[in-house]
């Protein structure tokens, strides 16, 4: 009589840890151990500029106006000339604290606090019928299939925010960066501008039409600031949300980093009253410069965006 074999389940179970502990140390094996430092890092926020589009407002994160009556390295001046009608290449700063705190071999986690000021253009649309001060204007892609592009303002912006990154490292000084971010505005700035576009819809140009600026500030209790139906007691911005993607090279005392922060949430967020919302009457402040007069036609547009940048720092720490 043949015997029969028996496989106790413990054994398998056992060969099974056995097998995914040799794996798991196999894998940390591939990563080098790190130092615990503390250092502050400083940079130019890249790329982000203008809010536009045909028909439906966007983000444009990457977008250069390259001009082929310029050279190489004229092109290149204008990336940081102020003007946000071409790609701004440095339009905005940030300055943070970090902790770099290793886990296991290999693997660290890193908090921060983190101040960002930016620079961006806003392009508000709304449906309607407008009436042109300037014929001109009216041919020139401010109107597409009923809607307008009724204004435009420049923002500047200052927040704080708090990451919380993970760090991997193939090598010993190179790492990949994977986290998110929440915080807030504390200040934001904002001035009219006079947009121009060409034939094909294209934004190629703006101008101050005032130096007068809005401010919104969110520790000043006194302010009186009641414009776009803003309630001073309603703060109209949104928690400032973001998964933070990027690549880095540090060594005991120098630290590099590029990172993408990718925007959750809406910019603005609606006020709570909605026989004064903030969009509604965002939307109607219309370009006096630009229309003799203007006429809306429900629904108002949506002219809320999120906000996405790319970093590029450089920082000093110490280490254990």
């Amino acid at each position: 009589m043949k015997k029969k074999l028996i496989f106790p389940i413990s054994h398998f179970y056992k060969n099974i840890n056995r097998n995914l502990c040799f794996c798991f140390m196999l894998f940390v094996s591939m990563f080098y151990g790190q130092r615990t430092t503390i250092g502050f890092y400083s940079g130019s926020s890249v790329g982000y500029n203008s809010i536009y589009g045909v028909n439906t407002p966007n983000t444009d994160l990457l977008d250069f106006n390259y001009n082929s009556d310029l050279t190489f390295f004229e092109n290149i001046s204008v990336m940081n000339d102020g003007d946000l009608s071409n790609f701004e290449f440095f339009n905005g700063s940030v300055f943070g604290i970090r902790v770099n705190l290793p886990v296991i071999r290999g693997i660290s986690i890193q908090p921060e606090i983190e101040y960002q000021q930016l620079d961006f253009n806003h392009i508000l649309y709304q449906n309607g019928t407008g009436v042109f001060n300037n014929l001109n204007f009216g041919l020139s892609g401010l109107e597409i299939d009923g809607e307008y592009k009724i204004a435009n303002y420049f923002w500047r912006t200052h927040s704080v925010s708090f990451p919380f990154v993970v760090k991997l490292y193939p090598t010993k000084n190179l790492f990949f960066q994977l986290g998110a971010k929440f915080g807030f505005l504390v200040r934001a700035e904002e001035s009219r501008t006079l947009a121009k576009f060409n034939i094909g819809d294209e934004y190629v140009d703006y101008e101050r039409i005032s130096w007068e600026r809005t401010v919104y500030d969110f520790f000043d209790s006194n302010s009186i600031e009641d414009n776009h139906g803003f309630d001073i007691n309603q703060w109209p911005f949104n928690w400032n949300t973001s998964l933070l993607m990027g690549l880095g090279f540090e060594t005991k005392s120098f630290y590099f980093s590029l990172r993408y922060n990718l925007g959750l949430l809406n910019f603005f967020k609606e006020i709570d009253n909605k026989d004064d919302d903030f969009f509604d009457n965002y939307n109607l402040e219309i370009d006096t410069q630009i229309y003799h007069s203007f006429d809306p036609i429900t629904p108002t547009v949506n002219n809320n965006f999120k906000l996405h940048t790319i970093h590029i720092s450089i920082g000093y720490h110490i280490s254990d």
